[in-house]
């Protein structure tokens, strides 16, 4: 009976164990035993591909690189709004081990493009194999409400806005992967053509100094231990 024990212990996923020390509620979902997460140093972590996908992206690592790329979708439900109609989106994420700097590009329903240099608040490690993001960093890249109760250990990530969902990637969009527009580099406010393409083709708009300014995401991060702010600007 011990030796049968012990075989189940050293085969049955990693995960399980790990879930059940932090219990993460994605969207009012427990997600716990799929999401591997950590508290290291003080800072809870997530695993990004776990995350990720749960919403339904795609996800591809690369050893030699350590570049993590993660491909989602959005779709906006603006009807109800004044002058405003249905949208959607895909936005590539590339991330690489060790650096806060990353890379978004989006592509939008309406033939926009743009591409963003933005910054994490921890860089992404590895932890057992996984790929470890900061919980706070999700409250930029995906517009969400990132809640830590320490005593009950549990993280809780919801949806800021209702009109915006996370779906899976949108392959009507795949036509404007060939384009790439110049780079906005939120970390240093700079802004130079793409190392891809020198000229984007006339056929699709970049996007305005202003465009970019309405559709950037703050550089810092806010993350709430169930009452009580533990990060803030």
């Amino acid at each position: 009976m011990l030796v049968i024990i012990l075989v189940l212990l050293l085969t049955m996923p990693t995960h399980v164990f790990a879930a059940n020390n932090i219990k993460v509620i994605l969207d009012g979902k427990d997600v716990s035993a799929n999401v591997f997460a950590q508290v290291s140093n003080g800072e809870v972590l997530v695993s990004a591909t776990d995350i990720y996908g749960a919403l339904g992206a795609i996800t591809t690592y690369n050893r030699d690189t350590q570049k993590l790329t993660i491909k989602y979708g959005q779709y906006w439900y603006l009807s109800d709004m004044p002058n405003h109609k249905d949208s959607y989106n895909n936005t590539i994420n590339e991330f690489t081990i060790g650096k806060n700097e990353y890379d978004t590009i989006m592509y939008e329903s309406k033939g926009t493009a743009y591409h963003f240099i933005k910054w994490l608040a921890s860089p992404p490690s590895i932890i057992d194999n996984n790929i470890m993001l900061s919980a706070k960093d999700f409250v930029g890249l995906l517009d969400y409400e990132v809640n830590w109760d320490a005593t009950t250990k549990t993280l809780l990530l919801s949806k800021k806005w209702n009109y915006i969902s996370i779906t899976p990637w949108y392959s009507e969009l795949n036509y404007l992967l060939e384009y790439n527009p110049n780079i906005q580099n939120m970390v240093t406010g700079e802004t130079y053509p793409s190392t891809y393409i020198s000229t984007p083709p006339s056929t699709i708009s970049t996007g305005s100094t202003q465009n970019f300014r309405l559709l950037q995401h703050p550089t810092y991060i806010m993350i709430n231990k169930i009452g009580s702010p533990i990060l803030e600007k």
